[in-house]
C-alpha cells in the first residue's frame, strides 16, 4: 500500500479503496481497521509529536542531533553516520 500511495499523483478515499482492491484486501475489514479509534488516535498522536519536533516531510532522519528531511542516498547516510560520536552517552 505504501509504495502505491507514494507513487500516486494524488490520493483520496477512492484511490485508497482502489489500491486496497488491487492488493486483494477485504474492503469491509480495511475500512473498519482504518476508522478504528485506537488506530486513528495513534496516528494523530504521531502526527502531533512530529509537529512538536518540527519534523516535516517524509522521509525524515535524525543523525544524533542533526535533522535531515528528505531522501538520502546510502552514501550520504554512511557519511553522516561516520560523523556521529562513537559513544552517544
Amino acid at each position: 500500500m505504501r509504495d502505491l500511495i507514494m507513487k500516486a499523483a494524488s490520493v483520496d478515499q477512492a484511490v485508497i479503496d482502489q489500491f486496497a482492491t488491487q492488493l486483494k484486501l477485504d474492503l469491509k475489514r480495511f475500512h473498519a481497521d482504518f476508522s478504528n479509534k485506537k488506530v486513528t488516535d495513534e496516528m494523530n498522536q504521531n502526527i502531533q509529536l512530529s509537529r512538536l519536533a518540527r519534523m516535516e516531510g517524509t522521509p525524515y532522519f535524525l543523525f544524533g542531533q542533526l535533522p535531515v528531511p528528505g531522501g538520502l542516498s546510502l552514501k550520504e547516510m554512511n557519511e553522516l553516520t561516520k560523523e556521529l560520536p562513537k559513544d552517544p552517552a
